[in-house]
């Protein structure tokens, strides 16, 4: 493969430079490029296409990682201590969503509303900075349990990555009356389909909601993650910056 061939294959990824790197010469067949067997043996050539064809997708979670908690964000603006209970408290999602809901109607709180409270929220210092340089090097999905009535307010100020999450039922009232789940375990689900897909998957989260990804990713790290889930779940490094995080990352991609 010649190498202006290979940069058009691969043209945003550090890939291309390892792909380049065992490019060269064949002496048998002057001017014809063949691949240096870097892994030894007759399949070298093989196995390192294999290894660049397998490239990692990277999948975070959003609220935490990349910006602040809407619904603290929602309890603080609004003064309504009891929204700023969140998976790290409440592990069971499906309790943790129908209280919200309930205060929310007893507040007269209509989806409008919230929705002006995130219209305020910024990403979290140096996010936009890191997830650019994220996607720089991989395709990086946004794995979340928030809702695209909210998500998408949130991706507009991150540069529109892809968001898979859920979504709301709202009355004729304008209040939030149900959520929708588009599937159960959405997120494991999710890295399970990536990797039946043939991708290598690195999973990122920081809460209880994200264990089930985390464990079922070839790769996963945990972000600023509680003192209490740290302890409960020790297989999984901890970065505390973005700094630390990247360089978890460039030991994969």
């Amino acid at each position: 493969m010649s190498r202006p061939l290979a940069l058009i294959l691969f043209p945003a990824f550090p890939q291309s430079k390892k792909f380049l790197k065992y490019c060269c010469k064949d002496k048998r067949s002057p001017g014809r490029p063949r691949l240096r067997p870097a892994f030894g043996g007759t399949t070298a050539g093989k196995d390192f296409l294999v290894e660049l064809f397998n490239m990692y997708i990277v999948c975070v979670d959003l609220e935490s990682i990349l910006t602040p908690e809407v619904w603290i964000n929602v309890a603080d603006r609004m003064k309504i201590k009891e929204l700023r209970l969140t998976t790290r408290d409440v592990p069971d999602y499906d309790v943790l969503m129908k209280r919200r809901l309930k205060i929310l109607k007893s507040h007269n709180v209509k989806l409008k509303d919230v929705q002006k409270i995130i219209e305020k929220m910024e990403p979290l210092k140096g996010a936009l900075a890191f997830l650019n340089w994220l996607r720089k090097r991989c395709q990086v999905i946004v794995l979340s349990d928030t809702f695209t009535e909210f998500g998408n307010i949130l991706m507009r100020k991150l540069g529109y990555p892809t968001l898979f999450c859920n979504y709301l039922e709202v009355d004729k009232s304008g209040f939030i009356k149900n959520y929708r789940l588009r599937k159960r375990e959405g997120k494991m689900k999710a890295i399970e389909a990536l990797r039946s897909l043939g991708f290598k998957v690195i999973a990122i989260g920081d809460s209880y909601n994200d264990i089930t990804m985390l464990k079922g990713a070839d790769v996963g790290f945990l972000f600023k993650a509680s003192d209490k889930v740290r302890k409960e779940f020790p297989r999984f490094p901890d970065a505390q910056s973005y700094g630390e995080l990247k360089s978890l990352l460039e030991k994969y991609i």
